[in-house]
């Protein structure tokens, strides 16, 4: 009897760490994400020129931006990242699809690009540039040391 428990131990410990093996190994599968409008293609192709905006927004949803200066433009933006854990994913394929306006507001054309059509780009910078540049720590730490401080203004009596 004793035999047999030991081997049901050893099994039930072996299946523990195989599934705790298992586990550690799907943290670092590729993971595959879809990001912004899934658009059809047959949608996008139904898009003629002459509709107007209420006529696309109908069949392509509310585009994800639009232009801020004239011509306006409807912007509908696709992306798919790739990344494994603890790695920073990086954009593997992106889709465009702007839809362009004439004057009166009616479709003009359409235009389709991808991830070789541009380049990525920060628009929003998150450091703010200074006139003197940067400083070391070193410098902040010692920023005193070395010039002469006066205590007292030598032309004002005491």
């Amino acid at each position: 009897m004793t035999g047999s428990s030991g081997g049901r131990r050893l099994s039930l410990a072996l299946s523990l760490a195989a599934a705790a093996v298992g586990l550690a190994l799907s943290g670092c599968a590729l993971q595959e994400e879809r990001r912004g409008h899934l658009l059809v293609e047959s949608d996008v192709q139904q898009v003629r020129p002459g509709m107007s905006q209420d006529q696309v927004r109908g069949l392509l949803g509310t585009p994800d931006t639009t232009s801020t200066v004239a011509p306006v433009t409807f912007y509908y933006i696709s992306s798919t990242v790739r990344g494994a854990a603890f790695l920073e994913p990086s954009e593997v394929d992106r889709q465009v699809v702007a839809v362009y306006f004439t004057q009166f507001g009616t479709v003009d054309q359409v235009g389709n690009y991808s991830l070789k059509d541009g380049k990525v780009i920060d628009v929003i910078g998150r450091t703010t540039p200074t006139a003197r540049g940067d400083k070391s720590l070193i410098e902040k730490l010692f920023k005193g040391i070395g010039k002469k401080q006066q205590l007292f203004d030598p032309g004002k009596p005491q």
